[in-house]
């Protein structure tokens, strides 16, 4: 199965739905996504050496854990107004899921690997950002 295939899956587009509730944001499930986008979360999935097959049994044992785990991340990172860089927000397409997954998984399945993970990303401050994102994960585990 292609990612694209696993976007279009009834369970998916459900969880899809999930995740909306939990940002209280539409996620925009219609538009043309970019062949680029498909092939870097293909290529970060290569990276935590996990499948779509992963991704699947994830949304199907922890559909509101990683929802509301999100939703955390979002609230915390995103600044609404744009911050100072009046960066425009728009609604996030149907793959915005997919990292925020990928991450959830390690800490959850693989957590020794995640600092490298993350390095191999090139999201800055790795460790940082580890320690951070394992805080909102222990917070969405007592929900």
């Amino acid at each position: 199965m292609t990612l694209n295939n696993f976007m279009k899956e009834a369970f998916y587009r459900d969880y899809l739905r999930i995740v909306e509730e939990k940002l209280s944001q539409r996620i925009d499930m219609e538009s043309e996504y970019y062949e680029l986008n498909l092939k870097s979360d293909m290529e970060y999935l290569k990276m935590a050496k996990m499948a779509l097959t992963d991704l699947k049994w994830l949304i199907e044992n922890h559909r509101e854990e990683t929802a509301l785990y999100i939703a955390k991340k979002i609230e915390m990172y995103l600044d609404p107004d744009g911050g100072e860089n009046e960066i425009v927000n728009y609604p996030p397409m149907i793959d915005f899921p997919i990292l925020h997954l990928i991450e959830y998984f390690l800490i959850l399945k693989n957590p020794e690997s995640l600092v490298e993970y993350i390095q191999s990303i090139r999201i800055p401050g790795a460790k940082k950002y580890v320690k951070e994102i394992k805080k909102i994960f222990d917070d969405v585990q007592h929900v």
